[in-house]
């Protein structure tokens, strides 16, 4: 095994980048859709009637039905939003617009349903 010694200004600056890189890491993560989203606009669609909560536990929501399968992801600057609905098998597209961490707007066609996290 080789030894490798380095001086102190050196060792400094290495753990400096260290704590840079890992501070951004940390800084740069995703948005999320998990959780419990409260229709809180006058547009509805599925199951997203006004005041209506809809839940996103990673794998099912209830847009359509209790026991949908969605799939959330960014493509390019967007998000979008796949949904399955389990009763009929319908597949539809929508794209999200993150507001901020507790606030979206789902789009149905060019149809905002303004959505306000809840847990």
């Amino acid at each position: 095994m080789k030894k490798i010694t380095l001086t102190k200004g050196i060792t400094l600056t290495l753990i400096v980048i260290a704590l840079i890189s890992l501070v951004t890491a940390c800084g740069s993560s995703e948005f999320t859709i998990e959780g419990k989203w409260k229709n809180v606009g006058d547009n509805t669609f599925g199951q997203a009637q006004k005041n209506s909560i809809i839940v996103f536990n990673g794998t099912n929501c209830n847009w359509y039905s209790p026991n949908d399968v969605y799939a959330f992801y960014k493509d390019g600057s967007d998000y979008t939003l796949d949904i399955t609905g389990a009763l009929f098998g319908e597949n539809r597209s929508f794209t999200v617009e993150v507001v901020d961490s507790d606030n979206i707007l789902i789009y149905n066609g060019t149809t905002p349903i303004t959505m306000q996290r809840v847990e």
